[in-house]
This record gives structure tokens, sequence and C-alpha cells, in this order.
């Protein structure tokens, strides 16, 4: 049997729509409602309250799904569909072309968000949800366990981003958001304005880290990343390979600086900090306490090096560096230019000094 629902419809109360069935222009579905087998909802259909969509139902076309409202398996949501109050999406469900997820909604398991869809306010995406393509993710939002961001998404404003998280694709990520575990940080990302970046995160390729950031414990950045302006990386941090430290970028506590690292401008090197291999410091940067600077580095310009620095090996300091305060010149280390060495500082093995 085929029915047909068709024009200016009223479904009230303690309905079942069960198999086969078309819903098709300005129907409202309004209380205690369940839509179950093989279900089409077409064109300006209004899913008002305590509705629940079960099993194997399209959702297409200017459908505004609006409170207390049940998705729960196999569901496709398609085109120009509004998500506002209270709604569970759960299981196995597919949101597809120009969806708004506004708010209060919980995104539980395997559900796919693919196309410009926007989520705006005080979204829950749980479990194992990819996020592919062009989509908006604004206010208010918690991402919690094996999320995918993939392509081109936005990440605005006050979003948590919690457990096994994988951001891959040129995704931007604006203001005010949380970075807080076992999030991996891959290809293109843009991480912009007020961020924290807490917990085991790994930062691999491509990625642009521009301003207020905070790179807190235990975070790994790998490959050809930017750190541009008033970035704080505070502990447990490792810095591995082709990274560039631009402007006004503190490096605080228990950080290690591994491969061909550039610190370019009015960087603060200050607690505990390894500096180990083909690193290049420039510009007005400060190296302040307990740092060890150990293999092939080079200290180029208007350096200052204060206290209990050690300076080990293959190390050469070229212009305008200030050497002041217990620091430690081990093994073959070259002074060149201009350098000021001035309280208690010990050279000890195959140092060449050149001109001061």
């Amino acid at each position: 049997m085929f029915v047909e629902i068709l024009n200016n419809v009223k479904i009230l109360n303690n309905v079942k729509i069960l198999n086969n069935v078309e819903i098709l222009n300005n129907v409202e579905i309004l209380n205690n409602v369940e839509i179950l087998n093989n279900v089409e909802i077409l064109n300006n259909v209004d899913i008002l309250n305590n509705v629940k969509i079960l099993n194997n139902v399209e959702i297409l076309n200017n459908v505004e799904i609006l409170n207390n409202v049940e998705i729960l398996n196999n569901v496709k949501i398609l085109n120009n569909v509004e998500i506002l109050n209270n709604v569970e999406i759960l299981n196995n469900v597919k949101i597809l072309n120009n969806v708004d997820i506004l708010n209060n909604v919980k995104i539980l398991n395997n559900v796919k968000i693919l196309n410009n869809v926007k989520i705006l306010n005080n979204v829950k995406i749980l479990n194992n949800v990819k996020i592919l393509n062009n989509v908006k993710i604004l206010n208010n939002v918690k991402i919690l366990n094996n999320v995918e961001i993939l392509n081109n998404v936005k990440v605005l404003n006050n979003v948590k981003i919690l457990n096994n998280v994988k951001i891959l694709n040129n995704v931007k990520i604006l203001n005010n958001v949380e970075i807080l575990n076992n999030v991996k940080i891959l290809n293109n990302v843009k991480i912009l304005n007020n961020v924290k970046i807490l917990n085991n995160v790994k930062i691999l390729n491509n990625v642009k880290i521009l301003n207020n950031v905070k790179i807190l414990n235990n975070v790994k950045i790998l490959n050809n990343v930017k750190i541009l302006n008033n970035v704080k990386i505070l502990n447990n941090v490792e810095i591995l390979n082709n990274v560039e430290i631009l402007n006004n970028v503190e490096i605080l506590n228990n950080v290690k600086i591994l491969n061909n690292v550039k610190i370019l401008n009015n960087v603060k090197i200050l607690n505990n900090v390894k500096i180990l291999n083909n690193v290049e410091i420039l510009n007005n940067v400060k190296i302040l306490n307990n740092v060890k600077i150990l293999n092939n580095v080079k200290i180029l310009n208007n350096v200052k090096i204060l206290n209990n620095v050690e300076i080990l090996n293959n190390v050469k300091i070229l212009n305008n560096v200030k050497i002041l305060n217990n620091v430690k010149i081990l093994n073959n280390v070259e002074i060149l230019n201009n350098v000021k060495i001035l309280n208690n500082v010990e050279i000890l093995n195959n140092v060449k000094i050149s001109a001061i």
C-alpha cells in the first residue's frame, strides 16, 4: 500500500506513520508522532514536538525540525532543512546539503555532516561523527569523541574539541576554541585567535598558529608549522621539524626545540628549554633560564643569553649577542662579531673568539 499526504494537512497527536508514505507539501507534524519506515518528507513540512523519526526516512527540502525530535536510524537529511531545538540525531544519519543545526542539538553516533551545514549554538557532537565539506561550527559547540573534521570547515566561537578528534584539511580555528585531549591537527589548518591547545595534541603539517594561542601540555609540533604572533608555548611541548617561530612568542617550560627550527623575532625562551639540532635564533630573542643549546645552532642578531645557559656543541654566535650571567660555553663554539661576555661565563674547550 502506498499513501500520499499532500497539501495543508495537520498530523496532530499519537499518530504512527509506518510504511512507504510520502509527506509532500505544507504538512504539520505536531505531537507524539512516530515516523517509522521508508517515509519521504519532501517540501515545506514542519516537524514540531515530540516526534520520533526512526528508520530509513528521507527528509528532503525545506523542512523545519523544531522541538524535542529524535532522529534515530538511517535517516538522510538532504536540502535546506533547519534543525532547531532539543533535537537528538542518533545513529547512521547523513546530513547532506544546506542544513542549519541551531540550538541544543545532540549528534551522537556514526553521523556524516557533508556539505554547507551550519552548526550554531549549544550543539554536542559526540561519537564517530565525520564533518566533511564547507561546514561552519559557530557557537558553544562541544566536539567530544572520535570526530573527524575534514575539509574546509570553520570552527569559530567558544568551541571545545575534546577527545580523539582529527582535524585534517583546510580547517580554520578562529576564536576562543579549546583543543583538549588527543587531537590530531594534520594539514593546512589555520589556528587564529585565542585558542588553547591543552593536552596530547599533535600539530603535523602546514599549520599556521597566528594570534594569542596558548600551547600548554604534551603537544607535538611536527612539520612545516608557522607560529606567528603572541603565542605562548608552556609545558612539555616538542617542536620538531621545519617550524618557524616568528613574532612575540614565549617559550616557557620544558620545551624541546629539535630540528630545523627558525626562531625569528622578539621570542622569549625562558625555562628548561632544550635547543637541539640545526636551530637558527635570529633577531631580538631572549634566552633566559636553564636553557641548553646543543648542536649546530646559529645565534645571529641582538640575542640576549642571560642565566644558567649551557652552549655545548658546534654553536655559532654571530652579531650583537650579549652573554650575561652564569653561562657555560663548552665545545666547538665560534664567537664572531660584537659579542659582549659579562659575568661569570666559563669558556671551556675549543672556543674561537674572533672579533669582540
